[in-house]
């Protein structure tokens, strides 16, 4: 019998890698872990955001709005995700939602303020825009709503056209989510 080679010899300062790769791989794929699976919670929270009545509301209040229209063109889409904030407590609810707003001409971002008591549908209290040069444009003041004013939150003649409907000076222009869909 002829005696098995010795293992070669480890030269001074080296050691065995293995198990150091193998804790990088584990830690590695226990963060992608943990990444993914807060990516997916907050992707549901900003898919629900957009799709919720409150976004559905500002969507078409947007789409309508003469003064947004004039500016970037007809609204032809929005952005994937609609960053903001729903808050609803006991049948009252509010909402600050920024959309980004594709139009014929250019984009725009554009927040809109939303509230809701008793249950009842959402309003839209505040809307503006930020235009290309930075400045914010209001499309809704509730302190300048009047009886009278048209969806663009601009005082006018005759009733508003479309789905909005006017309230007394002191409330907000209500939109009617549009359920033809």
């Amino acid at each position: 019998m002829t005696p098995l080679p010795d293992a070669p010899p480890v030269a001074a300062g080296t050691s065995n890698k293995k198990p150091l790769i193998g804790i990088i791989a584990l830690v590695g794929g226990l963060c992608l872990l943990v990444a993914m699976f807060v990516g997916g919670i907050a992707g549901f929270a900003l898919y629900s955001i957009g799709h919720s009545e409150a976004a559905e509301t500002a969507k078409l209040y947007l789409r309508r709005n003469e003064q947004l229209r004039q500016h970037i063109g007809a609204v032809r889409d929005f952005g994937v995700f609609v960053p903001g904030s729903i808050n609803a407590q006991n049948g009252d609810g509010s909402a600050t939602l920024t959309l980004k707003v594709l139009g014929a001409r250019q984009t725009v971002h554009a927040t809109v303020q939303l509230a809701y008591r008793n249950g009842r549908q959402w309003i839209v209290t505040g809307a503006h825009y930020t235009d290309n040069a930075g400045r914010n444009v209001m499309l809704l003041n509730p302190y300048d709503s009047t009886p009278d004013a048209e969806p663009t939150g601009q005082q006018g003649s005759g009733p508003p056209a479309g789905n909005v409907q006017p309230t007394s000076a002191t409330q907000p222009l209500r939109v009617k989510p549009d359920v033809t869909r």
